[in-house]
């Protein structure tokens, strides 16, 4: 355990050290995935390094946990998303923390990240060479973790109907507004609606706001991502969800890097929030209950009745107890014994 801590952390030091090699790495990325831009491959590993990477929240984290020192080691299929760069890596680290064997399946979206940052971990800590597995396919697995789409996950349910699993849908952030906030905090809501273009499951693509919400302050802090708009594929889908909207005669806002549809959809289209008013804190809290299925974290100044908030600015920068979907990964894998 003390050895996997510490390869981590080393693997962090490694990226604080901004290598050259990495240039070329994000280069390769980026050509074979348009979204993974050079700004958020950099945004990503920064990510990583500042939140997993990070030796007393490392040990805070597995603190936690008292049974790490008597796993029997498991195979563990993984099956990895692409939407947004090294996005599974906080599942290989759950795995190799717990004393588990990886098996993975990665995305061909993100199939050249993720093998450099494994290769490289194993430079510091060889004990992991022989416990990660690349694979085209999972086979002779004993447990398996799976993140798509809602059409996916129907057929990742029935693939691995026989051993225990974590299957992941389709979820979004959420942000609420409480119509005091600073121009700071708009600005960090900025970065969670724009971060990786909006693909991530992290992102905002909902707000809440009160009755009679004036929006001219949200669109005036937006105007920080005004870059955003540069990115061809972005802006090929700005364009189209535009054109839909002025189409169809649907009533928006614009500050030309960004829709703002009123819709009680959570899921949005590129380059559009959908947003939805509220008349009192109780309401909000009953509407954000009910949709919780859909909902991956929610971004509020101040907590809404029990439902658990992150600040403004931190939806893709998760710490390591946050787990997809509500599921604890560590708890899942660690039980693995009693279930097999």
């Amino acid at each position: 355990m003390e050895r996997r801590i510490e390869g981590l952390v080393e693997l962090g030091d490694y990226f604080k050290s901004h290598p050259p090699e990495l240039h070329y790495l994000f280069y390769q990325a980026e050509q074979k995935n348009p979204w993974f831009s050079q700004k958020y491959l950099k945004y990503s590993i920064q990510a990583i390094t500042e939140k997993y990477l990070d030796k007393k929240s490392l040990l805070a984290w597995i603190e936690r946990y008292n049974n790490l020192n008597l796993v029997d080691p498991k195979t563990i299929g993984l099956i990895l998303p692409g939407n947004i760069p090294l996005v599974g890596f906080h599942d290989i680290i759950c795995i190799m923390v717990s004393g588990h064997r990886a098996m993975i399946k990665l995305s061909e979206r993100d199939n050249h990240l993720v093998p450099f940052v494994l290769n490289k971990w194993a430079e510091f800590d060889n004990s992991i060479k022989n416990e990660i597995l690349l694979v085209d396919k999972l086979k002779d697995f004993d447990a398996a973790i799976a993140t798509g789409s809602d059409n996916s996950s129907r057929y990742f349910e029935y693939y691995f109907r026989a051993v225990p699993h974590i299957i992941r849908k389709n979820r979004n952030g959420v942000a609420i507004i409480q119509g005091n906030e600073s121009d700071e905090e708009l600005k960090g809501l900025g970065a969670d609606i724009f971060a990786y273009y909006g693909l991530g499951c992290r992102n905002v693509s909902k707000i809440f706001v009160p009755k009679g919400y004036v929006f001219e302050k949200l669109l005036k802090a937006m105007e920080k991502y005004s870059d955003t708009i540069l990115h061809p594929k972005y802006k090929n889908n700005f364009d189209y969800n535009y054109a839909v909207c002025i189409i169809n005669k649907i009533p928006f806002l614009t500050n030309g890097n960004l829709l703002l549809v009123q819709d009680q959809d959570i899921p949005s289209g590129i380059g559009m929030v959908h947003y939805e008013y509220f008349n009192s804190l109780s309401e909000l809290s009953d509407t954000v209950a009910s949709g919780m299925s859909k909902v991956q974290c929610i971004v509020s100044q101040h907590p809404v009745g029990d439902i658990p908030v992150i600040p403004f600015g931190t939806s893709q920068k998760p710490e390591l107890y946050d787990y997809a979907d509500g599921v604890d990964t560590m708890t899942f894998l660690l039980s693995l014994n009693d279930s097999i």
